[in-house]
């Protein structure tokens, strides 16, 4: 009998001795997921703008003439302009809202046109680790 509670408190000393040496040994994974912003934060040529803040963003409705290769060629009833990076796909004659920003001029198929540009989605790195929270407060 004591021979066999000496071989049962060996054997749990040993699995106990080996459950801490393999917690020390854990592997800390980094994980990135790629997750779209707030959809009022647009990008424009490389630089971010909130337009919920911006004074640079305008609401304008107009009819698409047609579809040009860098944007769609637009009429109201005070100009025509080119809208760039328009999130919907859409075709001639059809009215559309367009919030975009005043982006300068360029040439396209009707001579020099303003440029609108509704601008790209912002999206942000987000990193996290399966490592355990140390606590710095002692």
């Amino acid at each position: 009998m004591k021979r066999q509670l000496l071989l049962l408190t060996a054997t749990v000393s040993l699995l106990v001795t080996t459950f801490a040496k393999a917690q020390t040994n854990t592997i800390k994974v980094l994980t990135t997921n790629t997750v779209m912003a707030a959809p009022w934060f647009r990008e424009v040529h490389g630089k971010l703008y909130n337009t919920q803040k911006s004074v640079l963003w305008k609401n304008m409705i107009a009819t698409v003439d047609w579809v040009e290769p860098n944007g769609l060629l637009c009429e109201n009833q005070y100009n025509t302009f080119l809208v760039q990076n328009y999130p919907k796909a859409v075709g001639a004659s059809e009215r559309v809202e367009v919030f975009a920003m005043d982006c300068g001029l360029t040439n396209s198929s009707v001579g020099m046109v303003r440029v609108w540009d509704c601008g790209t989605p912002h999206y942000v790195q987000v990193v996290s680790t399966n490592a355990a929270p140390i606590n710095l407060q002692k």
